[in-house]
């Protein structure tokens, strides 16, 4: 990793990430500090009367009536696949693709560095601004959660549902990644990046609408989270995670390969 450099990505992305930060924050510490055991069956009779087909898009269908249960489905059954997705789109195609189209690689390429040492720190930069975002809204939403309600939170449920969400997410931020360092123009680089993330979200959603839709579950990556197993320590989410942890490196490797072989603009 080149110090310099990944500061250079801090200056460059901070506002995006303390900006993405705060979103969620604000939604994880909303829902945590007005939960009310005593309205949750109310809140679900509420859920009843819209369309059930929205419901189930929004992730909304199975709040529950106990902190975790509620806080695991309002945030990650929607809030927390979007606004990190946002995140992806936004700062994993800028760091290597951009630069190579703007021509600025070039320069970078002329120093001592070499590639590898590069692409690895951008991939660095990404994967620590990205546990940045889910880490601060972890230990918030533990704060909040026993300011307000002591002892009620699932910890390890929780945070292992935030684990496997920080995974699938960073395999989305890696095939994104070795997408931008493709040799193929910036712009169709991004727009398959786009593409890509965009139906992964749509098919999550709808996928859980009708049995006849089920089969978009196999279609998207953001099927590996699986809010119940995750709060229930199920065993086989250490098998998700190993799953979902070797793709990430297999789309890593190939990009530093990639990113060393491909021809430079000048």
């Amino acid at each position: 990793m080149n110090k310099h450099l990944f500061v250079l990505n801090i200056r460059q992305h901070w506002v995006v990430v303390v900006g993405i930060t705060a979103v969620l924050l604000m939604y994880a510490s909303i829902a945590a500090w007005m939960f009310n055991p005593e309205s949750a069956e109310a809140i679900n009779d509420f859920l009843g009367v819209l369309p059930e087909t929205f419901i189930k898009a929004l992730g909304f269908d199975g709040l529950g009536t106990d902190l975790t249960t509620y806080l695991a489905n309002y945030l990650f059954g929607f809030i927390y696949l979007m606004f990190p997705m946002l995140f992806v789109l936004f700062i994993a195609t800028k760091l290597i693709g951009k630069p190579i189209d703007s021509g600025s690689m070039v320069y970078l390429v002329a120093t001592p560095l070499r590639r590898s040492t590069i692409a690895i720190t951008q991939i660095l930069f990404l994967f620590d601004a990205l546990f940045f975002v889910f880490a601060v809204n972890f230990i918030a939403t533990y704060a909040v959660s026993e300011i307000r309600f002591p002892g009620m939170l699932d910890v390890a449920g929780y945070l292992i549902l935030n684990v496997i969400t920080y995974l699938v997410i960073g395999l989305l931020a890696s095939i994104v990644f070795f997408m931008s360092v493709l040799p193929i123009d910036y712009g169709k680089a991004q727009g398959i990046a786009i593409s890509f993330s965009v139906y992964a979200f749509i098919a999550n959603a709808l996928y859980k609408l009708s049995d006849s839709l089920s089969f978009l579950q196999y279609t998207t990556i953001f099927r590996f989270i699986d809010i119940e197993q995750a709060l229930q320590s199920d065993a086989t989410i250490w098998l998700t995670i190993g799953i979902v942890s070797a793709l990430t490196l297999v789309f890593l490797a190939a990009s530093v390969w990639v990113f060393e072989k491909r021809p430079l603009n000048i």
